[in-house]
This record gives structure tokens, sequence and C-alpha cells, in this order.
């Protein structure tokens, strides 16, 4: 059975409910709809991203470039497919681009956690060994198919994003105008995707000697503070 699937397909299952949920009345189609076209973006820029990063293995094999069922997945990718999907669904909708982001935010706390959950039963992004007889390790796989004890990272990023979730949904009330729940939203796992990427321990690729998702967090989560920031300015009193 893949479990990475398994985890990432109930994860974004759980986000699309939460969707419908909260969507306004008569928005709730659309907006799950929504969802599932973000998520094909998700797919489609992880696999680009990672083909991308692997370009003189996939400039022999162009075809394999499609088989993303093989894995080969980019978070960056994902990231950058999820915001051009959404900003390309609001230019075909005739949508405020912070109206259609508040109502998919709820899609991706769940579906992140479900990915950090499926990379620990797929061997992908596991923490550091550990010593035997550490009380907080845990057996994790690698990419070799080995396991062994090491730092529970996807655990501790599954359990971060959930209670990062938890407080966004206990302060919904914080949030008067349109942009500002996805704002916050988007800084909070883009936050959570450069702390626990700097501690994996799995092979990842470089660009001039930075890893490359070390570099993708740092402009993701700039650009989510920065979007934060003009989300939250004073907006004017309409009289």
């Amino acid at each position: 059975m893949d479990w990475f699937a398994l985890a990432v397909g109930f994860g974004s299952t759980l986000g699309c409910w939460q969707i419908a949920q909260k969507a306004p009345f008569g928005q709730s189609w659309r907006l799950v709809n929504g969802a599932i076209l973000t998520l094909l973006g998700c797919l489609i820029g992880a696999r680009l991203a990672f083909a991308g990063f692997h370009s003189a293995y996939f400039f022999i094999h162009p075809l394999e470039v499609l088989e993303f069922w093989l894995g080969g997945l980019s978070w960056p990718g994902a990231f950058a497919g999820a915001v051009l999907t959404i900003f390309i669904l609001a230019w075909i909708w005739h949508m405020p681009i912070t109206k259609l982001a508040d109502g998919l935010a709820p899609l991706f706390p769940p579906m992140a956690i479900g990915v950090w959950l499926g990379c620990w039963q797929a061997g992908i992004a596991y923490g550091a060994s550990a010593a035997t007889g550490s009380w907080w390790a845990m057996p994790a796989l690698d990419e070799t198919g080995t396991y062994s004890l090491r730092e529970p990272l996807q655990l501790w990023a599954a359990l971060s994003i959930l209670l990062f979730f938890v407080f966004l949904e206990r302060n919904m009330r914080i949030f008067n105008h349109p942009g500002q729940f996805s704002a916050i939203t988007a800084l909070g796992l883009s936050i959570n995707l450069l702390l626990f990427s700097r501690f994996r321990a799995d092979p990842l690729p470089v660009w001039n000697g930075l890893r490359t998702d070390i570099l993708a967090g740092c402009l993701f989560v700039v650009l989510s503070l920065l979007i934060c920031i003009l989300a939250f300015l004073p907006h004017p009193v309409k009289r």
C-alpha cells in the first residue's frame, strides 16, 4: 500500500471538507472544485520542480516527467503551483484574489499534515540519526528502505501544523478583512517548511552550494510576510 498517497489523500479530503463547511452560502461547490484544481496545480508544480532539479536525468528521459506515480515531488514546486493556480482561477472566475485565497486556505493545513506523515512512511524528509536508547527517537525509513532510530522530524512538523491549525480555528474572529486568513495561513506553512527543512537529513538538490529547499523556504517566508503586512495594514473606513 502506498502510505504516502493515502496520507496525502486523506489530508486533502479533510481540507476539501473544511472548505465546504466554511464556504459562504452558494459557493461551496465552486470552492471545492477550486480546491481540486489547486491540488492538481500542486501536483504539476511539484513534479516539474523535481524534474528541474534533476534536469540532467530528465533531459535524457523526458517522458518520465509525466510518471509522477513513481515518486519524485518537490514541495517548493507544489507551493508555487498552488499559488499560481489560485491566481489563474481568480482571473477566470473574475473573483478578488483575496476572497478566493481565503476560501481555499482551509485546504492547506490538513494537506500539509498528510504530506509530513506520508513522508514518515515513505522514507522522505527524515531527521538525523539518534543514539540507541534516546527516549524521543522513533524508527524511520530512509531512501534505501532501511529502518533506524532517528529524530521524529516528520512527526514534529505535522504536530506543529496541527497546533497552528487549532490556533487558526479558535481565532477566526481576528481576520476582519479579505486576504488576512490566507496570508496568515501561507506565512505559518512557509515558516513550518523552512524550519523543518533545515533539519532534514535526506539527500537534497543544491544550487551554488545552497540547498534549494532552504532557498525556496526563505523566499516564501519573505513573500508571505510582505503579504501579511499588506493584509493587516489599517483599512480606510467606508462611509
